[in-house]
């Protein structure tokens, strides 16, 4: 009995070697894991994996032959593959051959049966099929790791009496590791303080609905959701400096973690905000100069505000103790649109005051009207004082003339006896520049304006001092040394200048 027992192991060892080499395994594959196999009444089944370790995300394929003995003619009326439940059944893998014919699921739908944990092929009612049979199937798997039983194997034949195989748990064995992640950054770029700057994560082996930390340095600042392989997550730095932000997948029980890469981010100050407010204006009137009032705050070293009536620049001044002034007088009545706009400087932003609504009204018929005249160079040099003249016609006596470049005010002169107002002006920058004088009125006077055009140039470079000239062009105290003749007469001026 014991030498019986001994044989018996044999031949079980033998057989299930045997079945992995049809299975095209290999003897060396058997030896990590050997197939699946089971008999009853004349049928016996080998069922095998296209690989034995795999890790979560993977795809399997089982394959099962059944096979009856000669001493029997049963045919076989269906056959089942069984497996655990975190098997995902991939749709149209199944196939089976039978008497040197293949059938797949996509030729034969109805005959294939797909549940939680089975996928059944039968064949329609009051056929068999004759041995051997060759059943395929794939899987995803998504089980947690570890080692267990791969399913098994069950079918009925047309012996009524002892012709339904069941083996659930016949194998083979399968090793199920964690299933590998990635994690990557979006190239991120610059960012500011205060400013939302949106960091774009894409992820492989993460399963949508889980979360990805998002790190600055060592410290977790956020989360982001994955879906579809992507994710979003909405930074906004508080600090200014370099940042380094990297993205950090935890893991699961069936997923390794994984981190990105870290990228450094230089994180600029973002501007301070400011403000700007237009006094009111009233009193406007065609001819007549009205101030223009701007007050910004904070307001940066150097910055100016840009006002404009109906969207067109009438004026630009410098901002001086937060406050901006500009004498706007109207050529037309009706209702204009005055605004006032900050520049901005340094380190706050521009702002833009809000849009007031002034009616210009006619001109005062008792008012004088005047001419403004512009005289100034033709040329100039930067950084090279020129002077600025206006002469004001019909103009009182001490009032104010307003010299701009451009839009830019550059400052202002006072009307003299003679009706004259003059500013010393030093440009500094080359190009073609618009100076326009004008003159503010009073109260019995109309204000009025005038151009004229300059051409600014740069400085021409000095000659050197040291520079010894073209070759033949010097000369020398008493006589040049160009010519032969001359030379000579030279040299003797040069020795009766020294007394020798």
């Amino acid at each position: 009995m014991v030498r019986g027992i001994k044989r018996t192991g044999a031949i079980v060892g033998s057989a299930a070697l045997a079945a992995t080499i049809a299975l095209g395994l290999g003897a060396g594959t058997a030896q990590a894991q050997a197939a699946g196999t089971g008999a009853k009444s004349g049928l016996s089944f080998v069922r095998g994996l296209d690989k034995s370790t795999v890790k979560v995300g993977d795809v399997v394929e089982v394959t099962t032959t059944l096979k009856r003995d000669n001493a029997n003619w049963w045919l076989v009326h269906w056959v089942k593959d069984m497996h655990p439940t975190c098997f995902d059944y991939v749709d149209g893998s199944a196939t089976w051959t039978v008497s040197g014919k293949t059938y797949t699921q996509a030729t034969k739908p109805n005959e294939v049966t797909v549940t939680d944990d089975a996928v059944q092929i039968n064949p329609p009612a009051a056929n068999s099929w004759e041995p051997p049979v060759v059943m395929k199937s794939r899987y995803t798997v998504n089980c947690g790791p570890g080692t267990f039983s791969s399913g098994g194997f069950e079918w009925v034949t047309t012996n009524g009496i002892d012709g339904h195989g069941v083996f659930r748990e016949a194998g083979p064995k399968i090793t199920v590791q964690k299933g590998t992640s990635s994690v990557s950054l979006g190239t991120i770029g610059s960012a500011q303080t205060g400013a939302s700057k949106a960091l774009n994560l894409f992820t492989s082996g993460v399963p949508d609905g889980e979360t990805v930390g998002i790190y600055d340095g060592q410290t977790e600042i956020g989360q982001a959701t994955v879906t579809g392989g992507q994710a979003t997550y909405q930074w906004t730095p508080s600090a200014a400096g370099a940042h380094s932000i990297s993205a950090r997948y935890a893991g699961n029980t069936k997923i390794a973690p994984s981190n990105s890469q870290a990228q450094t981010v230089q994180v600029t100050q973002s501007a301070e905000a400011s403000s700007t407010t237009l006094d009111a204006i009233s009193d406007a009137q065609v001819d007549k100069q009205t101030l223009l009032r701007a007050s910004v705050a904070p307001a940066a070293a150097g910055s100016t505000v840009t006002f404009k009536v109906d969207n067109v620049v009438v004026g630009e001044s410098p901002v001086v103790d937060g406050v901006a002034t500009y004498g706007w007088t109207p050529s037309t009545t009706g209702t204009k649109t005055v605004v006032a706009e900050y520049s901005g400087g340094g380190n706050i932003a521009s702002s833009v005051s809000e849009a007031q609504s002034v009616a210009v009204g006619e001109a005062d018929p008792t008012i004088t009207q005047t001419s403004t005249a512009v005289t100034a160079p033709a040329t100039a040099k930067t950084d090279s004082a020129v002077t600025l003249s206006a002469q004001v016609t019909g103009g009182t006596e001490g009032t104010t003339v307003t010299f701009k470049s451009g839009a830019t005010v550059i400052g202002q002169g006072t009307v003299d006896a003679s009706g004259v107002a003059t500013l010393e002006w030093k440009p500094t920058a080359p190009g073609r520049v618009l100076i326009t004088a004008e003159y503010a009125g009073d109260t019995t006077t109309a204000a009025s304006a005038g151009t004229a055009a300059i051409d600014i140039e740069e400085p021409t470079a000095p000659a050197d001092p040291n520079d010894p000239g073209e070759p033949g062009g010097g000369s020398l105290p008493g006589g040049s040394l160009s010519g032969k003749n001359s030379a000579a007469g030279s040299l003797g001026s040069v020795g009766e200048m020294l007394g020798s």
